[in-house]
């Protein structure tokens, strides 16, 4: 591990001899600990703070957290820096440092180097604080396997889809996104995966799971904990956001695989890793494709505990969005029945409009959906909410959301880092969304600065999010 040493006293003479000594590479020892500093060696993995020895501001501290790398505090019991860490669950070793201290230190390192410490609550304690990670925690509603489709291609599905996910991580949720477009989508090029190298992949789970003996139903603990660790394996991580994971879906080059007609093992990898990012107290997005029928697109679907379908305000993707909705049921009804598959997708659907730019025409078009649905003729025998109503972004940032070579220009992210003016409209309508499925969302946002706090004015487009 590469480590930034801060302190200038004895204690942290023997913490650079004991650390050298166990395999760890000082790349520098400071007496104060900046920005200017950690920009000096930006390939660091940890900073350990002896506090009574340094100058270590908190906000400087966050900030490390925030970039994925690990702080370790060494305080004694009256010092500011030691208060901050203990506030905020941040690992923290007493001063002076006894020899069992000392071997503490190096065990929980050999832990964190090898996975054994959770990165992402460390993340969410500096960014909500103790009290409010709490909440996040045990503030989880049964609405986590969440499906995000469209009937047409065109309507921004994977924008929709990666700045939930990322809204979601920057909130304090562990977020699970998968890219289950049997079609081959844009999706690699939203999460900047020549920036954020990856090994796990939808089509690898599949063509591992094919050919292997039945699962049979195992419900005990030891068993559990395997099957989970099967599936989280493929996911990936995101460079500055340890909340987030994510599982590329297919290449070109996988479209014709025999493996993608195999509906066993597609439906078993699906709800395996559904339930696999559940069972890990965290929240699964899949980016599904616009055909229904689809072996990927149907297990994506129809193991969902709901399914955000998004439109745009134009007659096109109404007309289509009423054939998508029909052709969802029949081919649901096709392992259950007509009344079961109706049943389902009236009560898990929730719409969200895209790229609205005149309320006066999404209102318009919306009441025209429903009056559709409802027709006694030719109707679907429900009507939909309007869950979520995102406004039209300027063309030259929604360029940059997906196609610049930063993964923070994704909206909410930009958003977040920049308080760029013309995302908080977005912003807003997008956190006003996310608590169709999470209602805590709302106060972590607004602690870690992706909406106004309620009693501020708020967007128009917000008015519509809770229709």
């Amino acid at each position: 591990m590469k480590i930034l040493l801060i302190g200038s006293g004895s204690t942290t003479t023997q913490l650079n001899m004991l650390l050298s000594s166990n395999g760890h590479s000082i790349l520098a020892s400071f007496a104060v600990l900046s920005e200017g500093a950690l920009s000096v060696f930006p390939d660091y993995d940890a900073v350990l703070v002896v506090s009574p020895e340094a100058t270590a501001p908190t906000d400087v501290l966050s900030k490390v957290i925030e970039n994925d790398r690990l702080v370790v505090v060494v305080a004694a019991s009256s010092d500011g820096v030691g208060s901050w860490a203990a506030s905020i669950g941040i690992t923290c070793f007493p001063y002076p440092m006894s020899g069992m201290d000392q071997n503490n230190l190096i065990e929980y390192l050999s832990r964190y180097t090898s996975g054994g410490v959770d990165k992402s609550d460390m993340y969410r304690r500096v960014n909500l604080g103790g009290e409010l990670t709490a909440r996040v925690q045990s503030g989880m509603t049964n609405i986590r396997k969440i499906a995000i489709s469209s009937p047409k291609g065109g309507t921004g599905k994977t924008t929709v889809a990666v700045n939930l996910a990322v809204a979601f991580a920057l909130c304090g949720f562990t977020t699970y996104l998968v890219d289950a477009d049997g079609n081959v989508g844009s999706f690699l090029y939203h999460i900047r995966a020549g920036q954020n190298p990856y090994n796990g992949t939808l089509f690898k789970a599949i063509t591992e799971a094919r050919g292997l003996p039945k699962e049979t139903p195992d419900r005990s603990p030891f068993s559990l904990v395997a099957k989970n660790g099967k599936y989280l394996k493929y996911f990936n991580d995101i460079e500055g956001l340890p909340t987030l994971k994510f599982l590329p879906g297919l290449e070109t080059t996988n479209l014709g695989n025999e493996a993608l007609q195999d509906d066993e093992a597609i439906e078993t990898v699906i709800k395996g890793l559904y339930e696999a990012g559940v069972a890990a107290n965290g929240i699964v997005i899949m980016d599904v494709g616009i055909n229904p029928s689809h072996p990927i697109h149907r297990a994506a679907l129809g193991n969902a505990d709901a399914i955000s379908v998004v439109l745009k305000a134009e007659l096109p993707d109404i007309a289509q969005g009423k054939a998508w909705l029909a052709g969802m049921i029949k081919n649901l009804a096709a392992k259950s029945n007509q009344k079961v598959a109706t049943e389902f997708i009236a009560t898990r659907v929730k719409t969200c409009y895209n790229m609205v730019f005149d309320n006066h025409i999404f209102d318009m078009i919306h009441k025209f959906l429903n009056a559709s649905l409802m027709d006694p003729q030719h109707g679907l025998g429900f009507t939909i909410a309007a869950n979520g109503v995102l406004p039209e972004v300027d063309s030259h940032l929604a360029w940059e959301s997906h196609s610049s070579d930063r993964i923070t220009d994704i909206f909410c992210w930009r958003y977040k880092k920049e308080r760029t003016e013309e995302l908080a409209a977005y912003s807003e309508a997008l956190i006003n969304f996310g608590t169709q499925f999470l209602p805590v969302l709302r106060e972590s946002a607004s602690r870690v600065g992706l909406v106004e706090p309620l009693q501020k004015k708020k967007s128009p487009f917000s008015l519509f999010a809770r229709v």
